[in-house]
């Protein structure tokens, strides 16, 4: 019954039980990899912002997590770990689902050696630009500003260009 598609693995206060696909409705994460390597985390982060990260399937561990997260001497990755009733934690708090844990981590520092919250990395992938007309922005400093928005699938991002 696992491996059948209108089945999904689900688990609830450390209980794990299957459930049909019809319950349920999938939110994808951008920060969630699946199994990536270590060494592709790495690349992947190594140019990007300070806290930028991903969770992936741990290669050392199957069915255990890793988070990769940009610092600023580097990429640190941190096994997330698992009490008896199936919480995640890093360090002391603990939570009930990983969205939980990367939620905290958003405003708590990940690492105990440097203060690095978790954020999100932007899409490089850009589906389309979005044009509006130049307008005039309160002051006269700022004038003929041309608003971009960058449309990607999952965020938009204004990028404000003076002409």
């Amino acid at each position: 019954m696992e491996d059948d598609m209108n089945w999904y693995r689900a688990e609830l206060d450390g209980k794990e039980g299957l459930i049909p696909s019809n319950y349920i409705e999938m939110k994808n994460h951008d920060w969630y990899y699946g199994r990536i390597t270590r060494a592709d985390a790495e690349k992947l982060l190594s140019n990007k912002h300070e806290g930028a990260f991903l969770i992936r399937i741990s290669e050392s561990s199957p069915g255990d997590f890793s988070l990769s997260v940009k610092c600023s001497d580097g990429v640190q990755h941190f096994k997330v770990l698992r009490d008896a009733q199936g919480k995640f934690f890093l360090w002391v708090v603990k939570f009930n689902s990983l969205n939980e844990l990367v939620d905290y981590h958003r405003t708590a520092s990940v690492s105990r050696s440097q203060d690095v919250k978790l954020r999100d990395m932007v899409p490089e992938e850009v589906t389309s630009y979005c044009l509006r007309k130049p307008r005039d922005v309160i002051g006269s400093v700022l004038q003929n500003v041309m608003t971009i928005t960058r449309c990607s699938p999952t965020k938009a991002i204004n990028i404000y260009v003076v002409a």
